[in-house]
């Protein structure tokens, strides 16, 4: 399943993807945002297309479905060590997605 971003909530934390529950999403469900170029990539040995460049950006899960958007939050981490061995994970926003990125699902 693809959609596309919408709406970005919460400085990149949460977005409203534009499938809902009449196309199939359900909650759980995880995605990469891509965004999408005009790029061709060509294979060097056999000077075949193999489609085109997609930049990847962060992963997201939906949380929340309604009949024609959901929503989905970050679940890209980042791993700090505050107090040495002790290692924390924090959730972290993807400031790079923008409206009209791919979510390509996982």
């Amino acid at each position: 399943m693809e959609a596309r971003i919408v709406k970005i909530l919460d400085e990149g934390m949460r977005f409203v993807l534009n499938k809902g529950k009449n196309d199939g999403m359900t909650v759980g469900k995880e995605f990469m945002i891509v965004e999408p170029t005009d790029e061709e990539i060509i294979d060097p040995e056999t000077g075949k297309s193999l489609g085109k460049l997609e930049i990847p950006k962060g992963k997201i899960k939906v949380i929340y479905v309604k009949d024609k958007h959901s929503i989905a939050e970050s679940i890209e981490y980042e791993e700090t060590y505050y107090l040495l061995p002790v290692k924390q994970r924090r959730k972290v926003p993807i400031t790079s997605a923008k409206v009209g990125d791919l979510a390509v699902e996982q």
